[in-house]
């Protein structure tokens, strides 16, 4: 009788960054799996102001364990948390659920870590309080 366990685990690498702080995942995220994926979390809300950049590219199989995890982080990260490129597994997951209006979805690690900086850039300068909006022209 063959015992060997065929279950891939997850992978989970930290990369904290002087601005943010990425993980990237890879294998199989399950209930089985999820504790290190929820203690990085944990340990990212305390990090500073940057964003918390979660790459799920690389995950073969999820099940509602990751979703039951990025929803509690979202709950304390607000719009920190960020999930970069998420597998088709994941992606599939969250449309299931109707979730994926729910977190930032960025194609990949790059564009998760500087949406700020893009959003800046196309929305222009923020107005400080002490401005006072110019008069629509009349049309004529």
């Amino acid at each position: 009788m063959d015992t060997r366990s065929t279950v891939q685990h997850l992978h989970l690498v930290t990369h904290p960054l002087p601005t943010a702080v990425l993980l990237e995942l890879s294998g199989e995220v399950d209930l089985d799996s999820v504790e290190p994926l929820r203690l990085a979390l944990h340990e990212a809300v305390g990090r500073g102001e940057g964003p918390v950049v979660v790459d799920l590219s690389a995950v073969g199989f999820a099940d509602t364990a990751l979703i039951n995890t990025l929803l509690h982080a979202r709950l304390r990260l607000g719009d920190r948390l960020r999930l970069a490129a998420p597998s088709r597994a994941v992606l599939r997951l969250l449309r299931i659920l109707r979730l994926g209006g729910v977190f930032a979805i960025h194609a990949d690690q790059v564009a998760a870590l500087h949406a700020d900086q893009v959003a800046a850039l196309r929305d222009g300068p923020v107005p400080s309080g002490n401005q006072v909006a110019a008069p629509a022209a009349s049309p004529r």
